[in-house]
């Protein structure tokens, strides 16, 4: 198993908490749940948010700085769990257990792939520099 400070350093969590918005959302969430009850332009269930941010009511997910909390902690839960697997948390990792749950962390997801693609564009795009054109 990795240690932990290693694998940590590979996700910039405030980026991939902004990527998984645009993922869910588009970051333009309409106020409407999800399929499954979801809320936030993290589309967050109450389950998580019972998990990071309890004693809070759920309704409170709606508060957009509240649901960004609750994003982070959720982020960083997955690192520790993905880690505790024996896998390296990366972009990719993190967000197919965002989607699934973290008993994927070994499964290759297409929405973790799109995740991890707009993670790079960002980091790429926050260094000053921009993607090769193909």
């Amino acid at each position: 198993m990795v240690a932990a400070g290693q694998l940590r350093a590979q996700v910039d969590v405030e980026r991939l908490v902004d990527v998984l918005a645009i993922k869910e959302t588009g970051t333009r969430w309409t106020g409407r749940p999800g399929p499954v009850g979801e809320l936030s332009a993290w589309q967050i269930t109450e389950p998580v948010w019972r998990e990071h941010m309890a004693p809070r009511p759920y309704d409170e997910v709606r508060d957009p700085a509240l649901a960004r909390a609750c994003a982070v902690a959720h982020v960083r839960w997955l690192i520790t769990q993905i880690e505790r697997r024996g896998q390296p948390a990366t972009p990719e990792r993190v967000a197919t257990c965002w989607h699934f749950g973290p008993g994927h962390a070994r499964r290759p997801s297409q929405y973790g792939a799109d995740v991890a693609n707009l993670y790079e564009e960002r980091r790429l795009a926050n260094a000053g520099t921009s993607a090769p054109t193909p």
